[in-house]
This record gives structure tokens, sequence and C-alpha cells, in this order.
């Protein structure tokens, strides 16, 4: 090999492997590969790679798709991230099809929100609304905030 063409061959190389990184991750969240407008959910460059948005850092936290996360409201724009990514009841397992799969939103951009009456109009499997789970959210976090600011 010519070690002129080097230079060319290590920048397909990176540009391949972000390539095939986003779908790995994009498997690891419900509906990751089919929300409309934005291949890389996590990350603020729709294209992928650099910054990670407010829902990016929380996964990388989290490290898996977890219930905690799912109920967590990582943009705050009043859904949660499983409302948004259609797992409204915090129910979806990796390798099968969410409970909702159209009219989805980035959980980790404000301005991306979906029809809040779809997201929220599912009852779940153990007969609760999926709406109430954000509220329980926003409860434990704000009885959190207040004993944080009573005792700073």
């Amino acid at each position: 090999m010519r070690l002129h063409n080097l230079p060319l061959l290590v920048v397909v190389a990176l540009a391949t492997t972000g390539v095939l990184c986003r779908p790995q991750y994009a498997a690891l969240i419900p509906n990751g590969d089919n929300v409309d407008g934005y291949p890389a959910v996590g990350h603020t460059n729709d294209a992928g790679g650099g910054d990670r948005n407010a829902f990016g850092k929380d996964f990388s936290s989290a490290g898996s798709w977890t219930v905690a996360l799912c109920k967590l409201d990582s943009d705050g724009d009043g859904l949660t991230n499983g409302q948004e990514l259609g797992d409204p009841c915090c129910v979806w397992v990796k390798g099968t099809t969410p409970n909702q799969t159209v009219a989805l939103s980035n959980p980790g951009l404000t301005g991306s929100t979906r029809d809040r009456a779809l997201a929220t109009s599912v009852t779940c499997p153990d007969g609760s609304p999926a709406a109430s789970l954000h509220a329980s959210s926003w409860l434990v976090s704000g009885i959190v905030a207040g004993v944080l600011a009573a005792t700073l």
C-alpha cells in the first residue's frame, strides 16, 4: 500500500465508524430509528456525533433504556421520554415493537413535541393512565427540590 493513500483510508475508516455506531444506539431506545426528522435522537447535530442533547446525556448516564429514564422529561417539555418515543407505559424491551410508532417526538429537544392527547391517552398494563407517570415524576422532583432548598 502506498503511504499517500493512508490519509484517505483514515478518513474513510473514521466516517464509516460513525455511520455504523448510530444504528447500534438507535436499537437501544424505543423507536430510536423512527423519529421523523431526527436520525440522531441523542445529539444536538441531527446527523449524529458531537455534543449530546439533554436526552443523550441522560441516556449516557443511565447506560440503557430504564424505567427511570423513560419516566424522565429530559427536555422539560411536559412529556416523559417514554411518551415522546412511543413507550408511554415504560414497558418496552429491546428488540420488540414499541406501543406507539407514529407521531413521535425527540425527547432531547423542547421544540419537538408530539400530540399530547396521543401521548397520554394510553392505559398501561397495570391499569394506570400513561399521563400519571409524568405527574408522579414531577411530584418526586418537586419534593427533592424542596428538600434541597430547605437544607441550603
